[in-house]
């Protein structure tokens, strides 16, 4: 399955940290932490990151994956979309224009996504651990009911 094709870009993730990450006029708002809970709100459901393997994994609607078509550096980029519009539509002034061209930037991109790490971390312990679930193509089989369930990320399915 083609990750890129699978992964919801669009969907939004409720978080308290919504109101104030969007304001750019705030100090607080333009900083690489605020960058990486923009990117958690927005992906943290879609996109976890394994510090074993140094590799990010993302969800395809049925299982995860390691992500090696750059799928969640296209998610950052989108994050860097949203600082831009949110810039632009408020009229924000020069430290708001600096700080989306520094987020565009390599450097402010590779630390947003460093920012995310620690708060979408999963341990490969965590990941395959239901050895009566089998994940399969049309839903996931519960070997000890028969029962066939829906897709579950939280089960972190990687097979």
């Amino acid at each position: 399955m083609d990750l890129s094709q699978e992964v919801d870009t669009g969907s939004q993730v409720e978080s308290k940290d919504d109101v104030w990450i969007s304001d750019l006029a705030d100090p607080e708002c333009r900083t690489d932490l605020a960058n990486a809970r923009r990117f958690v709100a927005r992906y943290g459901k879609q996109a976890r990151y394994c510090f074993a393997w140094k590799k990010w994994l993302g969800w395809d609607g049925v299982r995860w994956q390691v992500d090696g078509i750059g799928a969640v550096r296209r998610m950052a980029q989108d994050i860097v979309d949203d600082v831009w519009t949110q810039c632009r539509l408020a009229g924000r002034g020069a430290d708001s224009q600096r700080w989306a061209s520094y987020t565009a930037s390599e450097r402010g991109m590779r630390r947003m996504l460093a920012g995310a790490e620690v708060r979408l971390a999963v341990t490969p312990e965590e990941l395959d651990d239901y050895p009566w679930l089998l994940n399969c193509q049309n839903g996931v089989l519960d070997l000890r009911t028969g029962e066939l369930l829906a897709h579950d990320p939280t089960w972190m399915l990687t097979k």
